[in-house]
């Protein structure tokens, strides 16, 4: 038995380490799409991000229904420091996975030039400093003992997938090809294929960030942090 709370911000590739989870916990490369934010995968699920309903009674129902169905359960919350926490995952063990910053930033930045400036999806791709103080707080996780997985060893090969698989306390059936549909695939190649690991790596290269946005990351708090997790 499983209970995980999972951390992480937008585009920091949360949903496809997350599809991949519930599948090892399961022993099982299936998938149902119960509802949008409910996920399973034979005796294991995820409910996404939520703290965007978390006032909601769906969440009520949403949540005692994947607690008295599922072995295991995974809740996770988006763009939120993992010091922050509801009643819905008092207990459950903390995770965080994170991605280099100029990378995510430079997803979120594709994806709100693609968007209405009045869209909700741009809003949720917002780089302000509520941004940045989260990804140091998550970049800082693992000085509390929180396990981090970072995005690029996942991505970076099967070996690196068994070692955190392993640390879960599970066995990696490697089950990595689902494009989830949970923020609509890649900013870059939407649902229409998966990414190399060669794009995924390099997205800062393929769109001009604005200099503010470059000028705030090569700060102390920030560029520390990335040097500590090998991104410098």
């Amino acid at each position: 038995m499983a209970y995980h709370a999972i951390y992480g911000l937008r585009r920091s590739g949360n949903h496809a380490i997350l599809e991949w989870m519930i599948k090892n916990f399961s022993q099982k490369d299936q998938r149902y799409v119960l509802k949008h934010r409910l996920i399973a995968s034979g005796n294991s699920c995820y409910l996404n991000a939520i703290n965007e309903y978390i006032q909601s009674r769906d969440l009520f129902i949403d949540y005692n229904f994947a607690k008295i169905t599922y072995k295991n359960l995974l809740i996770t919350y988006e763009d939120i420091p993992e010091t922050i926490h509801s009643e819905y995952t008092l207990g459950f063990n903390k995770i965080v996975i994170l991605r280099d910053i100029l990378n995510v930033v430079a997803s979120r930045y594709k994806r709100m030039m693609d968007k209405d400036p009045k869209s909700l999806g741009y809003k949720l791709m917002k780089i302000d400093e509520n941004f940045f103080s989260c990804w140091i707080s998550h970049a800082s996780a693992f000085k509390r003992n929180i396990l981090t997985i970072k995005f690029e060893d996942w991505l970076s090969s099967k070996e690196q997938r068994d070692k955190i698989a392993n640390n879960l306390g599970c066995k990696n059936m490697d089950c990595i090809s689902t494009i989830p549909f949970h923020g609509e695939g890649s900013s870059f190649s939407k649902m229409e294929k998966i990414p190399s690991v060669k794009d995924l790596l390099s997205r800062s290269k393929q769109v001009q960030l604005p200099t503010e946005i470059l000028e705030r990351i090569q700060k102390s708090d920030i560029s520390n942090l990335r040097k500590e997790h090998g991104y410098l």
